[in-house]
């Protein structure tokens, strides 16, 4: 039973006697009057409250009461304690999930810089990515986790100088990556007193770019030995990834994607034949990537003809075909004609010229000097050097940039080189062509978000989302309606689809507090090594139960992890905050140990009530054979088998009006797991997901010790087993969402 079957319920009911829109019909956040409340003022005129109160009855709700102009409704929670309880415990991990959407949702998160320690300043990003990808999976999306390294830069070029003089072969061994970050230390501290170094890190970074051997090498060194150091600390956090990309993958070919948008320009944006032919020319230039089972791309209208035109084009390129040939080839014309609005071509030409007698042949006008190898007529395209109607523009300083609806994007530096930003839109480009993703969210800190703003400007300005449907889709020439909808064959038939692929920014403040008295940074796995230790001591403090922990150092370092996460939770994600050493060691108050510490006394309440647990059991199944006992039985069952059967036999037989008054609140508050897991995914907000777990961890510590399970009367005893089952389910599933691992023992 799920909160949100009660309330379709009371909401399909109540529009029996009136009229109101359901999101107005609200969960309350008391319960003194009611459990769900709408305001009369959301009630269509003329709804009788009178008979509202008088005739209103629904199976879910005890009482309806009208005060402070509002209607409220108060759950029967009593007569629903047992669907609620049976439910979580049927269901188990599977509580809360939805079923698969079939939809891909792609998440960018952590992307460290290689050759540098894992600093505190990607912890939000990490974990906060990985509570994302937790929580799409529970409401059915499949995932798709990239880690998008800073891989590539001149801040490589400093690593690979500062190697020459300071790298040890010895120390790249124990630890590559505290060595590489020493060397980017004291290399960073020499250029800023010697400008020859920074010359120096650019001319080297310029032979990487270039493809030299030996740099192209140790590039790739410190890639690998960086993301193998990278894994064990994810592995730790439970973060993982589906990829390991870098800006090091477009870095040659974003330079061709920024040509190839050069031809859109403020009068042909909206052209379906223009955009469709850049869509295709970046489309041809990434679709190497698609996987080999994924459908091959499906030709263009009018595709064959294109491609003999570019034909024809490649064999005067050649000197094979005479002039008059360019002029008989199919479609030319109309291929020079298409752009002739936006571009001009790199030497004039017409059909009356080739017709007249000239001194310039056509094959000298396009030839291979000019045109510089390229075999396609889109590629003999000139951005007019300055015009306001391009998409990209011109700087007075020689960059090149694109104004966005947020201000100018730079693309191109004055010197040639790429950015970042040119980097990511070609990754965008590259992941829509080869993944096809309904979403792409980037987990990055609210500091970025004007540059969001604008690149997102831009992928809707090239209508980036529709160059993955040449993949799958049957162009048809439908100017104007390009952009709402577009035709693609579906086992043969043609079929209007809607073409959507959104992007979201999912930002959050920054951590302070992460430094040293001397302004020296504090690592990640220095914190994470701290806190364990400081967790091993309070457990060793415990003699009795360190025993029963299999492995101590395990333990400490998952509580230490829980500590780490919980602090960061606590708050809203937007929100800057403090981080307190002294805070991320404590095992009581609102913290991640006080959860864990919870989910091991309702795992032990199990343990310590083994006799009723195999009694239980003991019910549910027969001997193997004659003269095999269940005693024997029940030591080859696994844990899941167990638990099936506990569920099967609660489900039989709990007598549910035995359970305490005191706990129907308690277990009206598990029912609504699914729906702080829908407000979660709202806003990708993990602080309302701690907010309701502390609150529920509080409501039943504070009757653990009196409602007990051991000596009470048996059936007494399987009602409250049941009921702290259904916590620990509860719980247990709301941890993982947040990326902790729950334990059984501490």
């Amino acid at each position: 039973m799920k909160i949100q079957e009660i309330y379709d319920e009371v909401v399909q009911k109540l529009r029996q006697y009136a009229q109101f829109d359901p999101n107005s019909f609200l969960h309350t956040r008391t319960p003194e009057n009611g459990d769900f409340s709408i305001h009369e003022t959301r009630l269509k005129p003329y709804t009788n409250i009178e008979e509202i109160l008088s005739d209103y009855r629904s199976p879910s709700i005890s009482r309806v009461l009208y005060t402070n102009k509002s209607l409220y409704f108060q759950v029967d929670k009593k007569s629903l304690q047992r669907r609620i309880i049976t439910d979580i415990i049927v269901e188990n991990d599977k509580f809360g999930t939805k079923p698969c959407k079939n939809k891909l949702i792609v998440v960018e998160y952590s992307s460290p810089n290689i050759a540098k320690k894992f600093h505190p300043g990607h912890l939000r990003t990490t974990i906060l990515g990985s509570f994302i990808n937790n929580l799409l999976k529970s409401q059915g999306y499949k995932t798709h986790c990239i880690n998008y390294l800073g891989d590539w830069g001149k801040q490589f070029g400093l690593i690979g100088v500062g190697f020459s003089q300071y790298g040890q072969e010895s120390e790249m061994q124990k630890d590559p990556i505290k060595h590489l970050y020493d060397i980017y230390v004291k290399i960073n501290a020499d250029a800023k007193a010697n400008d020859l170094i920074d010359l120096k890190a650019k001319q080297w970074f310029k032979n990487l770019e270039n493809g030299k051997k030996t740099h192209l090498e140790m590039w790739q060194r410190c890639r690998d030995m960086s993301i193998e150091k990278y894994k064990e600390l994810y592995k730790i956090l439970n973060c993982y990834f589906d990829e390991y990309s870098g800006e090091s993958f477009y870095a040659q070919k974003c330079k061709q994607v920024v040509e190839k948008l050069s031809v859109i320009n403020s009068s042909n944006k909206d052209n379906f034949k223009v955009m469709k032919s850049v869509h295709q020319e970046l489309f041809d230039l990434f679709k190497d990537s698609i996987p080999k089972e994924n459908p091959e791309c499906i030709n263009i209208e009018n595709k064959e003809n294109e491609n003999k035109s570019a034909l024809a084009l490649e064999n005067i390129l050649d000197g094979n075909k005479s002039d008059e040939n360019l002029v008989k080839c199919p479609n030319i014309n109309d291929l020079i004609k298409k752009y002739e609005s936006s571009v001009k071509l790199s030497t004039t030409y017409s059909k009356k010229k080739t017709e007249n007698t000239s001194s310039t042949s056509p094959s000298e006008i396009y030839s291979r000097k000019n045109l510089k190898n390229v075999k396609k007529i889109d590629e003999v395209i000139e951005q007019i050097p300055g015009s306001d109607d391009f998409l990209i523009k011109n700087d007075e300083d020689g960059s090149k940039f694109i104004e966005t609806k947020h201000g100018k994007l730079c693309v191109i530096k004055n010197d040639g080189s790429t950015l970042y930003s040119t980097r990511d839109i070609a990754a965008v480009i590259d992941r829509v062509i080869r993944l096809n993703p309904h979403k792409i969210i980037y987990v990055v800190a609210s500091q970025q978000d004007l540059y969001f703003k604008q690149l997102f400007d831009i992928l809707e300005s090239i209508q980036v989302t529709k160059i993955s449907k040449l993949k799958d889709i049957q162009y048809n020439c439908i100017p104007n309606n390009f952009s709402k909808n577009i035709a693609y064959k579906n086992n043969g038939k043609n079929v209007e689809k809607e073409i959507h692929t959104s992007f979201e920014h999912v930002n959050y403040g920054m951590v302070n507090g992460m430094s040293t008295r001397k302004g020296d940074v504090v690592f990640l796995e220095d914190i994470i090594e701290i806190s364990k230790q400081i967790m091993l001591t309070k457990m060793h403090a415990d003699n009795d139960k360190i025993v029963e922990i299999q492995d101590t150092d395990k333990t400490a370092q998952i509580l230490a992890v829980s500590a780490l996460i919980i602090q960061d939770f606590s708050a809203k994600r937007i929100k800057n905050y403090n981080f307190d050493m002294e805070r991320n060691t404590k095992t009581t108050g609102s913290t991640g140990p006080y959860l864990q510490y919870l989910h091991c006394r309702l795992a032990s309440i199990e343990d310590k009530n083994k006799n009723l647990v195999d009694s239980i059991i003991s019910e549910m199944i027969k001997p193997k054979e004659e003269g095999t006992t269940n005693s024997e039985t029940l030591c080859e069952i696994s844990d899941e088998t167990r638990h099936e059967y506990i569920a099967k036999y609660i489900v039989k037989n709990a007598d549910f009006d035995l359970l305490d008054e005191k706990l129907k609140e308690i277990v009206f508050s598990l029912c609504k797991y699914p729906y702080v897991l829908e407000k979660c995914l709202a806003n990708y907000e993990p602080s309302t997901m701690v907010t309701y777990l502390m609150d529920l961890a509080k409501s039943v510590s504070s009757i653990i010790r009196e409602i007990r399970v051991m000596d009470v009367e048996k059936n007494i005893a399987i009602t409250r087993l049941a009921f702290y089952k259904a916590v620990k389910i509860v719980l247990g599933n709301g941890m993982r969402i947040l990326g902790m691992e729950p334990l059984e023992r501490m």
